[in-house]
């Protein structure tokens, strides 16, 4: 695999390290560059994680890496649920929500998760990501159809609209 920009791949390893340094240089440089890759498995969780960091530009950078390339894998499903379930912040529930939809019925281990955070989160654009992920997960988040039910009748336009799609790619994907 190649990056965007024609220069070669880093292994997998040398990612994982650059994220997990102490240094906000490297960690700029690894998100940076990784941002720029066409995409990449097993750094969803890793790149979440740094959403939160204390340094505003790799924030920036993680969300844009999480955007642009990161694509999440099956075998992170079960730490996915539990970021979704992140009570202090916002963005790391956004985030694992996207990755949880972007496994589409492969996510299937995470939509006790998702129905919590559609229904108790005090975050309102991950309210929308967990009503947007339960309907890329389809007929295999049948059993969360109760749970946008219960979101509809108060939830803002947006949101509102996003559990009716949920609802039907659920029951008409069954």
């Amino acid at each position: 695999m190649t990056a965007r920009d024609g220069k070669a791949m880093m292994a997998k390893s040398d990612w994982a390290a650059g994220l997990a340094s102490q240094r906000v240089e490297d960690k700029i440089a690894t998100l940076r560059t990784l941002a720029n890759q066409d995409a990449v498995t097993g750094l969803a969780v890793a790149c979440i994680k740094l959403v939160v960091d204390s340094d505003e530009e790799v924030r920036m950078w993680a969300a844009e890496a999480l955007q642009r390339s990161v694509l999440p894998d099956v075998d992170d499903v079960e730490t996915l649920a539990e970021l979704v379930l992140y009570p202090n912040d916002g963005e790391i529930p956004y985030w694992a929500a996207t990755m949880l939809g972007r496994l589409q019925s492969e996510a299937v281990g995470g939509v006790e998760a998702l129905q919590h955070c559609l229904l108790n989160s005090n975050y309102l654009p991950a309210r929308e990501r967990a009503a947007w992920a339960l309907a890329q997960i389809g007929p295999a988040a049948a059993n969360a159809i109760g749970s946008l039910e219960k979101a509809a009748p108060t939830a803002p336009p947006r949101l509102k609209q996003l559990v009716r799609e949920a609802i039907q790619a659920i029951g008409n994907a069954a």
